[in-house]
């Protein structure tokens, strides 16, 4: 078991770039990630993005979708629970993880945007040659070993179940095998006739009846441990390595020999695989743009880390004291971990963090992404003699006046076209009704968007 240091990078961002106010994020990555893909065509990733913490992520995730339709937009999620917690990541994150982590290791997209958070980039991952090796790929009207796909899904942490209507679940009923797979919205009806796919179909788990047909299908799994009979042993050696051979009585110990998963074993993930890396041995020499406050975010999870495995390693000590049960035993931190160091020692390619400031650093390059907040009508708000809206239309028209497109954004498409109506009727003309980012980006400066 070893911890793979993968691409070695600076301890410091080599770019900052500055006046990035809240929002514009997105805009900022838009834009690298065009100028990323015009450089390099032919990059798998774009580009990776590490936000702060995971409503980040999910917000950022939102609004590329839309600035960039169509898009291939990867999430990686940290675990949804606590460093060294007796209950193992919720389903849903690992559906998510496993499917952005499949899709690297088997290069299946191209000019991908990673987005992922601080505390998953501090997290050790499965080596990119063992998750290649846990994809399934079936085709209609190929011979499929049925046996394998339901051997396939028991060892890559699907769960058997009678009925499927969960995320990770899948049944077997004659020669129909019912599955829900990471990353897709509806489980899947996979119909065999003797060693031969005829048909996999989609369903509504809710009425099971079939909305859809498929020709090919590419499984991730539902586990970043594969319970495979190497993985075992290897687990197995390096438990008692650590640990000493007294396992008499360890739940999880005898659960893992015997093929069995446990509540909470993916945090001895290092003890199952040769060597365990970062993610940039998946993403290679791709740019990672760094959220703002991400260095707090980074060593906040360093303590955070520290003060749980302490935890329990003085409980650890307490129970073997007393001679009373099987106590937690936790792996060291840093082979799980990335402890040391900063945030940005992580990255494969260049690293740019993003500021709301224009902070000099003597040590890295400097660019003004050119974002101010703009006018919020506070003033106009509170003063009973201006009327707000022809307030909005005469700033509209300045910035017009000066040649600079001036874009607002409203909830929904309804809200868009009443604000439009409102501002007409105070004056504003030639109001353009944008359907998307680049809509709005190719707007004329004698229009507003």
């Amino acid at each position: 078991m070893n911890v793979k240091p993968d691409f070695p990078a600076p301890a410091r961002p080599s770019r900052i770039v500055g006046n990035v106010p809240d929002g514009m994020q997105p805009v900022v990555l838009a834009r690298r990630i065009e100028q990323r893909l015009s450089a390099a065509p032919d990059a798998t990733v774009a580009l990776v993005f590490v936000a702060r913490d995971g409503r980040r992520l999910d917000r950022m995730a939102e609004i590329l979708g839309q600035l960039l339709p169509g898009h291939p937009l990867l999430t990686l999620p940290a675990w949804d629970c606590l460093p060294y917690d007796r209950v193992s990541p919720n389903g849903v994150t690992i559906a998510a993880r496993m499917t952005t982590l499949s899709a690297l290791a088997g290069r299946s997209e191209k000019g991908a945007v990673v987005l992922t958070t601080v505390n998953a980039l501090v997290q050790k991952l499965p080596p990119v040659e063992a998750v290649a090796g846990m994809s399934f790929a079936a085709k209609v009207g190929q011979v499929v070993d049925s046996e394998k796909l339901i051997g396939w899904a028991a060892g890559n942490g699907y769960l058997r179940v009678p009925t499927v209507h969960e995320t990770g679940e899948f049944a077997v009923r004659g020669g129909l095998i019912d599955l829900f797979p990471a990353g897709m919205e509806a489980p899947l009806r996979f119909d065999f006739f003797g060693r031969q796919l005829e048909t996999i179909r989609t369903f509504d788990p809710d009425s099971q009846r079939t909305t859809g047909n498929l020709k090919s299908i590419a499984l991730a799994p539902m586990s970043e441990v594969l319970l495979s009979e190497d993985n075992i042993r290897r687990f197995r050696a390096n438990y008692t390595a650590s640990f000493g051979g007294n396992t008499a009585g360890d739940p999880l110990y005898a659960a893992v020999s015997a093929g069995q998963r446990f509540p909470g074993f993916e945090h001895w993930l290092p003890f199952f695989y040769e060597e365990v890396v970062g993610l940039s041995a998946y993403v290679g020499d791709a740019p990672f743009i760094f959220d703002d406050q991400s260095g707090q975010a980074f060593a906040d999870r360093q303590a955070q880390i520290a003060d749980y495995y302490e935890a329990r390693e003085q409980a650890r000590t307490a129970a073997n004291a007393a001679t009373s049960g099987a106590p937690y035993k936790p792996i060291p931190p840093d082979q799980l971990y990335h402890i040391e160091g900063s945030p940005y020692a992580l990255a494969g390619g260049e690293v740019v963090q993003l500021s709301p400031f224009m902070s000099p650093d003597p040590g890295a390059r400097v660019e003004d992404a050119g974002g101010r907040l703009a006018h919020n009508f506070a003033a106009e708000r509170q003063a009973s003699d201006v009327n707000l809206f022809e307030a909005v239309v005469n700033l509209l028209a300045a910035e017009r006046k000066a040649g600079r497109r001036t874009t607002i954004a409203c909830w929904s498409e309804g809200s868009r076209d009443r604000m439009a109506q409102v501002l007409k009727d105070h004056g504003l003309g030639h109001p353009r009704l944008a359907e998307n980012w680049r809509d709005a980006e190719t707007t004329s400066p004698n229009a507003t968007a």
